[in-house]
């Protein structure tokens, strides 16, 4: 027998939507299915444009402490690229310091398409726990997860010049967009955990 369930999501954060844009952020490990290449490809068009918006980037391995070579090329390169507002995080935060790095972000998810349709993301549900808009790609789990609430937005092809204009939209109308990432947050929560509850409870 087997029973369908939605996913668990995190509670919201009460005071995330009172804090003003700080950065772009890409959290979780660095991967090419995560679409890593991607972020450092928009790091390196902010740096070729002057743009002064600051990035926080996770450069940590996944759970098995390991990087393929194309990563670790990525990783070079974006240590190359001397952009003073960016930020590289090189060992797995603590779950305080990774909760803190939300508030105030856009979260890049430029995931594969493929690999992420109907994969869950943890990235996002804690993303939109602290009222924090999403871009990501469009036909993944996670595009389908903030579309229709207004979350953030869901692009075609995650390249660094569309990743560039979805992050100025979001910028431009950060306030409407942190609230429906938390109005889209406490839906999930109050959706996710009472089925299981009750289940437990049996």
């Amino acid at each position: 027998q087997v029973l369908l369930l939605p996913y668990p999501a995190p509670q919201p954060a009460r005071t995330a939507s009172a804090v003003p844009f700080r950065h772009l952020l890409y959290a979780g490990a660095a991967r090419q299915d995560k679409g890593f290449k991607a972020v450092v490809d928009l790091v390196a068009l902010l740096a070729a444009r002057n743009e002064s918006i600051p990035v926080a980037v996770q450069i940590s391995a996944d759970h098995y402490g390991k990087l393929d070579a194309v990563t670790r090329e990525d990783i070079a390169r974006l240590k190359a690229l001397r952009y003073p507002p960016l930020t590289l995080v090189g060992d797995t935060p603590s779950p305080e310091a990774y909760a803190a790095s939300f508030p105030g972000s856009i979260c890049l998810q430029p995931y594969n398409r493929a690999e992420f349709r109907d994969r869950v993301s943890g990235v996002t549900l804690d993303a939109l726990a602290h009222a924090c808009p999403v871009i990501a790609t469009a036909g993944t789990w996670t595009a389908d997860v903030i579309e229709p609430c207004g979350a953030g937005i869901a692009l075609a092809e995650p390249d660094a010049e569309s990743l560039y204009a979805a992050v100025n939209t979001v910028r431009a109308g950060y306030a409407r967009y942190q609230a429906a990432a938390l109005s889209a947050g406490h839906a999930r929560n109050r959706d996710s955990w009472r089925p299981l509850l009750d289940r437990l409870q049996k």
